[in-house]
């Protein structure tokens, strides 16, 4: 059983508390075809949406590929971690969950998230 701490600000309040249980992949389907209303309370509830094709087969495997390269960079940058994108499929077994909650942290400092231009112009340079 996996356990976590986590710890969330919600409208300037901080909460925390404990997450656990038996950790596993689901099916691989379509949330949206479920009988939940994803879009329920959100801007999207009127307007309404569409799930159209967005990428060609080539262009999302080279999204793929750039997105396991930035993340590659990121790895080393900020935890000294080499590793190569072939592996991402098996992350954990090679960063800890506290070299993981330290690498998430600095990705989402300032709720910023990943700054990839960097990263964007030195892969296309390929």
């Amino acid at each position: 059983m996996h356990t976590s701490s986590v710890s969330v600000n919600v409208e300037g309040r901080s909460y925390s508390f404990k997450v656990g249980g038996d950790t596993k992949w689901g099916k691989d389907r379509v949330l949206l075809d479920s009988d939940d209303d994803l879009t329920k309370n959100t801007a999207l509830e009127k307007s309404g949406y569409i799930v159209a094709k967005f990428l060609s087969t080539q262009e999302c495997a080279d999204l793929k590929s750039l997105l396991k390269y930035i993340l590659c960079n990121k790895l080393k940058e900020i935890l000294n971690i080499e590793l190569s994108p072939d592996k991402l499929t098996d992350y954990h077994k090679y960063v800890s969950q506290e070299d993981h909650l330290k690498f998430v942290s600095a990705i989402y400092q300032k709720r910023k998230g990943l700054s990839c231009k960097k990263y964007i112009n030195e892969f296309c340079k390929f």
